[in-house]
């Protein structure tokens, strides 16, 4: 058997949080993918997509909170949370600009005939 690897757990959670992948952790510990599923299950007796999945909502969180707390400030960030959460949009209707053109159209006509009658006289 080989020398144990030596994983920095508070590292591990962290690389988690910020949504690394198990490529990126495996990389970054030189562990082979089985290593790290194995010392996950001994650390904390799930294998790695549950200990990722559980470590990257925490981050998404995390993220989500500090994106609301800067909306408070930052328009383009409102904007975006309003979009993404609250199903606002830049979305023209253009069922109301299309009868809008229409009318303005006919008004338009009627007012070029008033004024080929005043020619006219």
């Amino acid at each position: 058997m080989g020398k144990k690897k030596d994983i920095n757990q508070k590292f591990f959670e962290h690389a988690l949080r910020c949504q690394a992948t198990k490529e990126m952790i495996c990389g970054a510990f030189d562990l082979d993918s089985k290593t790290l599923t194995r010392w996950c299950k001994d650390t904390y007796g799930m294998g790695f997509s549950q200990v990722s999945n559980m470590f990257k909502e925490e981050g998404k969180l995390a993220l989500l909170g500090k994106q609301f707390k800067l909306a408070g400030s930052n328009a383009h960030m409102g904007v975006f949370l309003g979009k993404n959460y609250l199903g606002q949009t830049d979305k023209v209707v253009l069922e109301s600009v299309g009868d809008s053109i229409n009318i303005a159209m006919a008004e338009f006509a009627g007012i070029m005939k008033q004024a080929d009658q005043v020619d006219g006289e």
